[in-house]
């Protein structure tokens, strides 16, 4: 669950917000109006944010995750399509300003959506997957995850904008829609459990299932957990 957190979180199309300028440009707006759209886009994605720190607490986990990036695979294909449309048009000479605010609408919906799925999760699951006795060492492994594949967006990204231009979009459609279905096969609840409640759950043959099941859970003499029966 770490690494696929620490890889997940910063290659779900997040890292085309280091090229956003670049993608502006191409859906047809000036360098004025660029500035502009960064800022708002800014602003939108932390109130994304801040709305999934808000429900941090409460909100499940496997759904946010699994829906959260499936949606995210959606508002890039359509920031994808409309984008190739745009290209097709000014290739044209037919430009329609309503494909490149089309095309922009669904680029800032992903970045809401993104912000409140992994925002506040990114920093919130790792923990809650690992045990007490191996977290430091496993935030270090998550950092060095998220180091590697923070490295990879900056550098590769412009490289394939500039080859590929838009195209590039359409491969993290295809991996979100993999990430979401890796999360459905994979990803363990953990919202409102114990630690007690939470060891059982990995400790169990299948932790998908025991996550996604309220049990009575019974601490051993020895220290251990034990799942007694469901509640």
């Amino acid at each position: 669950m770490v690494v696929l957190m620490g890889v997940f979180g910063q290659f779900s199309g997040n890292g085309l917000g280091y090229f956003n300028l670049t993608i502006y440009k191409q859906i047809g707006y000036d360098t004025n109006m660029q500035f502009i759209l960064n800022l708002v886009n800014s602003i939108t994605s932390a109130i994304g944010a801040l709305g999934g720190v808000s429900l941090a607490d409460r909100m499940p986990r496997r759904k946010v995750l699994v829906i959260g990036t499936f949606v995210c695979a959606i508002m890039l294909a359509i920031n994808g399509g409309l984008s190739a449309k745009w290209a097709s048009n000014e290739a044209k000479g037919a430009i329609d300003l309503k494909v490149g605010q089309g095309a922009l609408a669904a680029y800032f919906f992903f970045n809401i959506i993104y912000s409140f799925t992994y925002t506040p999760l990114q920093a919130l699951y790792p923990v809650e997957c690992l045990a007490t006795e191996t977290r430091a060492k496993g935030m270090a492994m998550y950092g060095v995850v998220v180091g590697i594949f923070s490295f990879i967006n900056l550098y590769a990204g412009p490289i394939a904008l500039d080859n590929i231009k838009y195209k590039y979009v359409f491969i993290f459609v295809g991996w979100d829609v993999i990430e979401s279905a890796i999360w459905y096969l994979l990803c363990v609840e953990t919202v409102g459990r114990t630690l007690e409640e939470l060891e059982a759950v990995f400790d169990s043959p299948n932790p998908v299932r025991a996550s996604t099941h309220l049990e009575t859970i019974a601490i051993k003499s020895s220290g251990g957990v034990a799942i007694v029966d469901d509640a």
